[in-house]
Parts: structure tokens; C-alpha cells; sequence
């Protein structure tokens, strides 16, 4: 039997994988490249699968946004002075 896919379902994947495409860019910029131990809620494994794109966790890329943005807005105001 087929598997079938819901269109909202590949709407997700599409929208998943376009965010951490973009979290990804900004991480590499400002250095980040380990993140586990910033999120200890989440397993390293899991973490590797999400970050793999292998599974969809809106939650993951929302804290590691906010994350992104802490370290961003410390290294603006570090540069300032």
C-alpha cells in the first residue's frame, strides 16, 4: 500500500525546511556550532534528527531562534563599544 501524504503535511516539511535553512545561515555566522547543551528540554539524538530535517519540532526552531537572537543582540552591543 501507498503511503499517502496529506497536502498540509508536505506544506509543513516545505515550511520546517526553509526555517532552518534560515536558522542555519544565522548560526553559522554568528559561530554557533554546538546547541545541545543549550537546550537540555531536548535529546542530543533528537536534536541531530531535527537538525537533519528528519523530524519537524516547531518548538526546536522557536527557542533556537530566540537563542540566536539573545547571542546576536550580546554581540551587536559587544561590537558597539
Amino acid at each position: 500500500m501507498k503511503r499517502k501524504y496529506s497536502q498540509n503535511r508536505i506544506e509543513d516539511k516545505i515550511e520546517h525546511a526553509i526555517k532552518l535553512a534560515e536558522l542555519k545561515k544565522r548560526m553559522a555566522t554568528i559561530g554557533m556550532t554546538r546547541y545541545a547543551n543549550e537546550f537540555p528540554q531536548f535529546y542530543a539524538s533528537h536534536l541531530r534528527n531535527v537538525m537533519g530535517g528528519k523530524i519537524l519540532n516547531f518548538d526546536f526552531l522557536e527557542a533556537l531562534e530566540e537563542k540566536i537572537k539573545t547571542i546576536e543582540k550580546l554581540l551587536s552591543t559587544k561590537s558597539d563599544s
